[in-house]
């Protein structure tokens, strides 16, 4: 019974103590969590208000998503854009003629154009069109071309470039400022539109052997070495139309200039061309030339056109590519030069080019070459064409083996690797052909020593050195 009373009396003494204990842990639990709750909160609070202090201090300046536009143009008329870069590929094969109204773009005259983050734009009530830069505006259907920046590039009747200005206007081929007066007299035939793709401004008139055929003026047209290809702007049908230029001595008329095609197209796509080549040559004299052995005489007006690599000649005959050969003015003492030779001064060990077109005259003092309005004067000289034709100015002698013949000045000599030898013996006017049997050398002494092989091309001066002559006169400077 006792130990009943007492097990009771230690039980509940055990339940009130651990009781006391547990109260005590539980109390002190909760209250590390709480200040562990209100650490992290606290922490919590400190960092939101540092990242709203930081969004105040370097928040940046609230800017309008609204594109700002600004006016360039307002219409007082109708018109019409090209604007889809689909040209040149139609133009070039690359794509197929179809389309045409997704080019050509048409505009009322309520419209404006603006430009908006560097792209231009026309806006009317019912349409945006953005505009490729290459293309101008065609206003009151076309009768005249706005400007609307200042990269257009123009082409006038020289066919040199000049260059657009923003606000312009060009009716018909000439060229107005943005209060529509005429400030300069150029015609303008071109406007590039971009690479060999060009708006002609006027009509061209090609002559490709025995056809004549016209680029009607307002054609998009796409000009190549080889080919022409244009579509006219008024063609609702887009026919794109190819002109194949199979003729070297093709000829373009465009203004009142006349030129072989393939001198147009060099002059138009690098913008000028050779300046310093003569392009024509107008001459009236009778003029005589040996080619194959054969002596031709050009009698009446002839002209001299340029052409890719050479010259061409227009009579009343026809069109004919020249030879290397000289051509002689009957009568006088005087040679043109049909293509480029090299000018070879031996005593002062010097090379330079004497022009094609160049007229050669001579007299007792010296020998006088003059090209455009420049003339100089040698005392010493021969010249060469670079492949097998020599023109000598002094009293020479030409040999091979035990053979020798005399030459006079202006004569020339052309030899073959066939051992042949062709002499035009000027003051004697005698042409003779020479045939070298086995291999053999041709030499021909020069006034102040040196030795001339006319077989390889090499002068051996009497100081021993050799001097190789260069085979491309073109490339070496114009003499002085």
């Amino acid at each position: 019974m006792f130990g009943k009373i007492f097990g009771r009396l230690v039980d509940k003494l055990n339940s009130e103590f651990f009781s006391k204990i547990r109260s005590r842990l539980i109390a002190r639990s909760n209250k590390i969590n709480m200040i562990k709750a209100w650490s992290v909160l606290s922490l919590l609070i400190m960092m939101l208000i540092i990242i709203i202090i930081g969004k105040i201090i370097l928040k940046p300046e609230e800017k309008s998503t609204e594109k700002e536009s600004s006016l360039i143009y307002e219409f007082d008329s109708e018109g019409f854009v090209l604007a889809s870069d689909r040209l040149f590929a139609i133009l070039s094969g690359e794509q197929s003629p179809k389309g045409w109204d997704e080019i050509k773009r048409s505009f009322s005259s309520a419209g404006r154009l603006v430009l908006v983050d560097g792209n231009y734009y026309i806006e009317t009530e019912e349409v945006s069109i953005k505009l490729d830069k290459s293309h101008p505006l065609f206003i009151n259907d076309g009768s005249y071309i706005y400007l609307y920046h200042n990269d257009f590039k123009l082409v006038n009747e020289q066919l040199d470039t000049i260059a657009g200005r923003k606000g312009g206007y060009i009716s018909g081929s000439g060229l107005f400022n943005e209060k529509k007066t005429r400030e300069i007299k150029d015609i303008i035939i071109a406007l590039q539109l971009y690479g060999e793709l060009y708006m002609g401004l006027e009509p061209f008139k090609l002559e490709i052997w025995d056809k004549t055929m016209v680029i009607p003026m307002n054609s998009i047209v796409l000009w190549r070495p080889d080919s022409i290809s244009y579509i006219n702007l008024y063609d609702d049908s887009m026919t794109v139309n190819t002109i194949k230029i199979s003729d070297p001595t093709a000829m373009i008329n465009f203004c009142w200039q006349r030129l072989s095609y393939s001198s147009f197209f060099e002059k138009l796509i690098n913008q000028g061309g050779q300046a310093d080549r003569i392009e024509k040559l107008f001459i009236q004299e009778e003029l005589y030339q040996y080619y194959m052995s054969n002596k031709y005489t050009y009698s009446g007006d002839k002209s001299f056109y340029r052409i890719s690599g050479g010259y061409c000649m227009e009579s009343d005959e026809g069109r004919n590519i020249i030879s290397d050969e000289p051509l002689y003015v009957s009568g006088e003492r005087k040679i043109i030069l049909p293509a480029d030779y090299v000018l070879v001064q031996p005593k002062l060990y010097t090379m330079n080019r004497a022009s094609a077109l160049s007229e050669i005259t001579m007299d007792t003092n010296a020998v006088y070459i003059k090209s455009y309005n420049d003339q100089a004067a040698f005392t010493d000289l021969f010249l060469y064409n670079g492949k097998d034709t020599y023109i000598f100015f002094d009293y020479l002698e030409i040999y091979w083996g035990e053979k020798k013949v005399g030459i006079t000045p202006f004569s020339f000599v052309t030899t073959d690797s066939n051992g042949n030898i062709d002499i035009y013996n000027y003051e004697n006017e005698e042409y003779v052909t020479e045939q070298i049997q086995g291999y053999q050398d041709v030499f021909v002494k020069l006034k102040d020593g040196a030795t001339l092989n006319l077989s390889n091309d090499i002068m051996y001066c009497l100081d021993g050195q050799e001097f190789m002559l260069f085979k491309h006169p073109s490339l070496l400077n114009e003499v002085q």
